[in-house]
């Protein structure tokens, strides 16, 4: 472990660097775009078959924790 008795530099954000993240990203999403319908289709055959909480026992929930 190194000692040093001078104070480090703040750091400091450096546009250049966020250039590239912004553009790295657009292009994930770019090639992520196709995936989209079956993505859609496949949360709505989730929702469509029962997947996630239904009303009833949403609302069955909050009689609980009201009681």
């Amino acid at each position: 472990m190194a000692r040093t008795v001078t104070t480090l530099p703040r750091p400091e954000p450096e546009p250049s660097m966020s250039l590239i993240g912004y553009l790295l990203a657009a292009g994930v999403a770019l090639l992520l775009l196709p995936l989209l319908p079956f993505l859609a289709v496949l949360w709505v055959a989730y929702r469509l078959l029962g997947g996630g909480r239904s009303a009833e026992a949403t609302r069955g929930a909050r009689r609980q924790r009201a009681a």
